[in-house]
């Protein structure tokens, strides 16, 4: 028995393009979503050609590249670049263009807004056609690298201490350079020469003077370190035991019946605090409704940013985090001291009563109530294992009777709660760990908020797909392209009415911007 045999390469085969492309391809759909697309309103550069220079590509065109790029885990300009020249699908979606790698990037660079009005225009279609649900929606933050490694990343302590370092090291070299000229104890095999310690010693005072100038930057602009590679990333914690580095933390909206992205928004913060009531306004307002359940982790028990979701209409469904205590006695922490509304005193774990002493502020600028006995801590047997301070002091929020409301209710809906992560986390885990999306190739907010915009865009489409399928999808989205080309051309014909009526005679229509 032979084996399977191929066709041979020297065969003239006659087969165009179209044909070697199935009719359920996701290449269609990313083909139709960007044909219908109004490149001049999104904002493109090049939407609109000059009749002298070189013609550039259509930035459909290379949105088409980028979209099926992310769909199939190619982010890399470079490698995008090189599928237009070997792969049969990439061949089809660009009509046989091969733009360059320069190219790719510069389109990147340059149209940045317009990504994130495609990835809002996207989500407008899938609202239209009834693949978001309007109940449920869960909120979370997604870490990914930023183009800048821990070493370019500094702190007022790293730089004090580089310095002092390198102040140590002129030193030695000092010594060295004197004893060199001297001659005292030299070994030509042994030790350096006078010529190599000056350059070693030019190297170090540059080394020097970079760090004053990093100390001095770093100063002026009030923050609590500095990138050197990209100036808008920041240090901050992983997570899950992952350590520290240098990333954007994405702050991202997931609907519950559709698993698809609703909203983002790319910032430096490490925290998740003062994110929750705009995240939140934002998907309500997108879904078009008037109450909506939003779930979130305990990084956004956030008193002030609850109640200002609560009173837009947003159910928040947020665990408080468990109070610590530093002497790490867990039966005299926070919870354990007892409000009573009706008499406005707390009872601690030894049974003392703490009523209140003063208003003040918090570091939020929150005005606050702070009780305490401190008779009674004076002569309390259990102090040690309650406080090291002087005396115990517990600080209540004026809102914090609402906030205790909102955590009871919490405790009877754990189980609606329970979903969360597998909402929320279905996106990080396919664009992440899937797609291999963890690190961003350009620099900068803006430029990061654009990575996002690609990547959530391919994710929300792959969604579409799977929900509804190729053919469905493409259909949906000729008729819905349809629908609004009528309607414009129906407020046209109004305005064009308005103008013959209003507008003198002697004025031509064509000066009139529609």
């Amino acid at each position: 028995m032979g084996y399977i045999e191929g066709t041979s390469r020297d065969q003239i085969m006659f087969v165009n393009l179209e044909e070697m492309i199935p009719a359920d391809s996701e290449c269609r759909v990313i083909d139709c979503f960007c044909d219908k697309l109004d490149m001049v309103q999104m904002g493109f550069e090049h939407a609109t050609t000059k009749e002298e220079g070189r013609p550039p590509f259509a930035p459909e065109v290379l949105l088409k590249l980028f979209l099926y790029g992310y769909l199939n885990h190619i982010a890399s300009c470079g490698r995008l670049s090189r599928e237009a020249t070997r792969n049969i699908e990439v061949m089809w979606l660009l009509n046989g263009m091969t733009p360059s790698k320069r190219t790719l990037c510069y389109f990147k660079e340059h149209n940045k807004a317009a990504l994130r009005k495609v990835f809002l225009t996207f989500n407008r279609f899938y609202r239209e056609i009834g693949l978001f649900g309007k109940q449920t929606v869960a909120l979370d933050s997604v870490k990914v690298k930023a183009n800048n490694s821990k070493k370019k990343n500094h702190n007022k302590d790293t730089i004090e201490k580089t310095l002092k370092k390198t102040e140590a090291r002129i030193d030695e070299y000092l010594t060295l350079l004197d004893e060199a000229d001297r001659n005292e104890g030299y070994n030509e095999e042994r030790d350096l020469t006078s010529k190599q310690i000056q350059e070693i010693l030019k190297k170090l005072n540059a080394k020097e003077e970079k760090f004053k100038q990093l100390e001095k930057e770093l100063q002026e602009s009030e923050e609590t370190q500095i990138s050197t590679t990209d100036p808008d990333s920041r240090c901050m914690k992983q997570g899950s035991g992952k350590g520290m580095d240098v990333s954007y933390n994405t702050q991202v909206v997931t609907e519950a019946d559709s698993k698809m992205i609703v909203d983002y928004k790319t910032t430096n913060s490490g925290s998740d605090k003062g994110h929750l009531s705009e995240m939140a306004n934002k998907a309500k307002e997108f879904l078009e409704t008037e109450k909506i359940t939003l779930l979130a982790d305990t990084g956004y028990h956030e008193g002030k940013e609850m109640l200002e979701a609560e009173a837009n209409g947003v159910t928040c469904l947020i665990p408080k985090a468990k109070p610590g205590n530093q002497k790490g006695e867990e039966g005299y922490s926070r919870d354990k001291f007892i409000y009573d509304p009706k008499q406005n005193i707390y009872v601690c774990p030894a049974h003392q009563i703490l009523r209140y002493m003063r208003k003040t502020t918090d570091a939020n600028g929150d005005e606050a109530f702070i009780y305490a006995n401190y008779h009674a801590c004076a002569n309390c047997p259990y102090k040690s294992k309650c406080t090291s301070a002087k005396h115990r002091e517990i600080s209540r929020k004026a809102f914090q009777t609402q906030v205790d409301e909102l955590d009871k209710r919490f405790l009877k809906c754990k189980g609606e709660y329970k979903h969360r992560q597998e909402i929320v986390e279905h996106p990080f885990g396919t664009i992440k760990w899937v797609w291999g999306f963890d690190r961003y190739f350009t620099q900068g907010i803006p430029s990061a908020d654009a990575e996002n915009a690609l990547a959530f865009s391919a994710y929300n489409m792959r969604r579409a797909i799977n929900m509804i399928g190729v053919e469905k999808l493409i259909e949906a989205m000729c008729a819905f392209a349809a629908k609004i080309s009528s309607v414009h051309s129906r407020i046209s014909m109004i305005f064009l009415s308005f103008a013959t009526f209003f507008v003198p005679s002697s004025q031509s229509y064509t000066k009139i911007k529609i």
